[in-house]
């Protein structure tokens, strides 16, 4: 029974040429599918409302119970909640809530506004650190399990292949990976490569922490402009470069003017002020010094350098 031979019959369905009734729920359309199951959109006919369910296929007959007792018990406000798991004849379902909107991989397939992509990866990187917080990992953290409803309310769905890795090495060097390319392909059109460049010695736990930074600064940077707080604003930024020394200053500069919350020769003294060793920034170069450049970059591998012994020494423990 290939997940290709799962398909809509009427209000049922056709599993390898046989047809199937869900006796509570009506199905309505195909929403997606993955290598171990389709998912539909379902009517309840108990509770009166649209549910999404998840029909496996052969290759996760034997893990599907499994998988969903995991998805279950994430609870939280941006992880698809599961509302019960059971079957029909030979056959394992799942129903969880379903999320009006489209995947993340569709949803940015058009030009988007950056305090949308901002707020969706907040919920995303909630997500993340809550699973990550009981001690196991999402398992397929990629932009087509990201849902995104009205509002660019997130949830995170599919979290439930990661307790049939053997090897939680390799598995902890996916999920950051797939925490990475959600980073860069939210924030692709803002260069977030060009922005921050984190070293690659960090597990996924820190690779999603250390993401947060220049979200955050994409998020003062392109936030509404205040006269007022130019100053203010442009201590946060220099204070924010120097303290996570990852940032490249170039693309720091273009991001600050773009956004208009401060300007770049101001954040500019700051940081050369501070660099060469000035008691004012008012003494500091409104330009990118070679000097600054030289200091800074030193600044950028001795804090790789630290990153890497210190992953050396620390291994996160991922059930």
């Amino acid at each position: 029974m290939g997940n290709g031979k799962i398909m809509l019959n009427g209000t049922g369905l056709l599993i390898s040429g046989a047809a199937i009734d869900f006796p509570d729920y009506e199905i309505k359309e195909r929403l997606g599918g993955g290598a171990n199951g389709v998912v539909f959109r379902a009517w309840d006919r108990n509770l009166e409302r649209d549910v999404a369910l998840k029909v496996w296929g052969s290759r996760g007959l034997s893990r599907a119970q499994d998988e969903s007792k995991k998805i279950a018990a994430l609870t939280h406000d941006c992880i698809v909640a599961t509302h019960r798991f059971s079957w029909v004849g030979n056959h394992p379902y799942c129903v969880m809530e379903y999320v009006p909107g489209e995947s993340l991989k569709s949803w940015l397939k058009a030009e988007r506004p950056v305090e949308a992509k901002i707020a969706i990866w907040k919920g995303y990187a909630r997500a993340l650190q809550h699973i990550h917080s009981l001690g196991v990992v999402h398992g397929d953290p990629h932009t087509g399990n990201v849902l995104v409803g009205p509002g660019a309310n997130v949830k995170v769905a599919d979290a439930g292949t990661s307790i049939f890795w053997d090897d939680h090495s390799k598995f902890e060097t996916r999920e950051k990976d797939l925490i990475i390319e959600t980073a860069h392909r939210l924030f692709e059109s803002e260069k977030l490569s060009e922005l921050w460049a984190p070293p690659d010695a960090v597990n996924h736990q820190d690779a999603l922490t250390m993401f947060d930074i220049p979200v955050e600064f994409l998020s003062r940077a392109y936030g509404l402009p205040d006269h007022d707080m130019r100053s203010l604003a442009a201590s946060y930024f220099s204070d924010q470069i120097l303290a996570h020394p990852f940032f490249r200053l170039d693309a720091v500069i273009r991001h600050i003017d773009a956004g208009g919350v401060t300007d770049g020769e101001r954040v500019l003294r700051r940081i050369n002020a501070s660099l060469a060793g000035r008691t004012s920034f008012m003494d500091g170069d409104e330009k990118l010094s070679h000097q600054t450049q030289e200091r800074y970059s030193a600044r950028m591998k001795e804090a790789a350098a630290l990153v890497r012994h210190m992953r050396g020494a620390v291994s996160a423990p991922v059930a």
